[in-house]
């Protein structure tokens, strides 16, 4: 008996230590799986615009018809036939991501400051570079995420280049979530 309740309490100090990193790593593969997602996304929207010869719209999309919202909340692609960046008139929607379905913030950065990606017939992004970057609600670095995007459409995910647990930016700094 003194056996048994001696392996039940190591049992139980072993399962309350491996739960935050269980948490935590599943929280980290929920993020890669987001950004490999988006990636994917801004891949089709490309292939769409060359394919289609027309200009194609990603924007961010809370109803899933219309841009809107955040980033997190979903994202839209649609053939922009009037390039006015609004599905409206003959606009046919190409692909629905939805939503984050745990808590965090994904964020465009670009240059110049825009809410939305264009993809032209030649399969460019029109005029923009940047990048996405998903942080997770408790601000932690070392499960952040980025996207890097560039004016050509060709798109790469950040990497822990040094080893330290985070990953390096666009700018060659570690993420940070503050």
């Amino acid at each position: 008996m003194l056996e048994l309740l001696i392996s039940l309490g190591t049992l139980a100090i072993l399962t309350t230590l491996s739960v935050p990193n269980l948490s935590a790593a599943l929280q980290t593969n929920a993020a890669e799986a987001l950004i490999s997602d988006l990636a994917r996304t801004m891949s089709m929207a490309r292939t769409s615009a060359v394919f289609q010869g027309h200009m194609v719209t990603m924007c961010k999309s809370k109803d899933n018809t219309g841009c809107n919202g955040a980033w997190h909340d979903g994202i839209v692609v649609f053939v922009d036939g009037d390039n006015n960046r609004l599905v409206n008139g003959t606009d046919e929607i190409l692909h629905v991501t939805p939503g984050a379905k745990f808590p965090g913030t994904l964020i465009l950065r670009s240059f110049p400051n825009k809410q939305y990606l264009q993809f032209t017939p030649t399969g460019f992004i029109n005029n923009q570079t940047g990048n996405f970057t998903w942080c997770p609600a408790n601000k932690n670095a070392k499960q952040a995420q980025q996207l890097i995007f560039n004016i050509t459409g060709r798109v790469r995910i950040a990497v822990d280049a040094d080893k330290d647990g985070i990953r390096e930016g666009a700018d060659g700094k570690p993420l940070s979530c503050n």
